[in-house]
């Protein structure tokens, strides 16, 4: 069976929500175009919990393909922190269609999500991260980013169940070694967590004693 018609089994029978980490694992390896018509074909139960499992990078690109109804749908399964994370990688004028798709408390709750106050740790960070998983070959994600048009991006953050992240790896880094390479071999740097309302002098804190990137929020 090939991996798309595993994908295509999994989707339509009860596998998915026992496994849908592994099914978004396959889709991983799809372009954006192909898990968005797969994800739109689905039933909206069977599909939900893929998306949810996918990183946040690609279930945005995924949405870019998918029908406003069919997003607003998976959009509304997923954790409201979680959605505002995928919602801030959109463009402008697909986050303002799609928010229209939502109702008026579902799109506040996403907006209010989606902003921080200025003197808070979040406010000096970006949520606009390219996010791959631990065991994704190197050279996959070089095409990736290739694909996605991520000029200037220097470093890649590796998440893994969940959306935790496993640590950061250099764009340099993916480049220099074999391409079959896991991402996870190549983590170059450790990562401090704080809280996303946390005062932005704790941030500033943890920049001075050299943990300049990445710093996790914790929400």
């Amino acid at each position: 069976m090939t991996d798309a018609a595993a994908v295509r089994a999994a989707l339509a029978g009860d596998y998915v929500r026992r496994h849908a980490d592994e099914v978004a694992v396959l889709l991983e390896d799809w372009s954006t175009g192909e898990g968005a018509g797969m994800l739109e074909r689905a039933p909206l139960a069977s599909a939900s919990p893929v998306f949810a499992a996918l990183t946040p990078g690609l279930a945005a690109g995924v949405m870019d393909g998918l029908s406003d109804d069919r997003s607003a749908g998976l959009l509304r399964a997923l954790d409201p922190a979680q959605a505002a994370v995928v919602c801030s990688r959109l463009a402008p004028g697909s986050l303002q269609r799609l928010l229209g798709e939502l109702t008026q408390a579902e799109a506040r709750e996403l907006r209010e999500l989606m902003v921080y106050p200025p003197n808070s740790a979040a406010a000096l960070m970006t949520a606009r991260v390219e996010t791959f998983r631990p065991d994704i070959p190197a050279g996959r994600i070089l095409e990736r980013l290739r694909a996605a048009r991520a000029e200037g991006v220097t470093e890649v953050a590796l998440v893994g169940a969940g959306g935790q992240l496993v640590g950061v790896a250099a764009v340099a880094a993916l480049a220099a070694a074999e391409p079959a390479t896991p991402a996870a071999q190549l983590v170059h740097r450790e990562h401090v967590a704080v809280h996303a309302m946390a005062p932005r002098e704790v941030r500033l804190r943890h920049w001075r004693r050299g943990f300049r990137r990445p710093c996790v929020l914790s929400i």
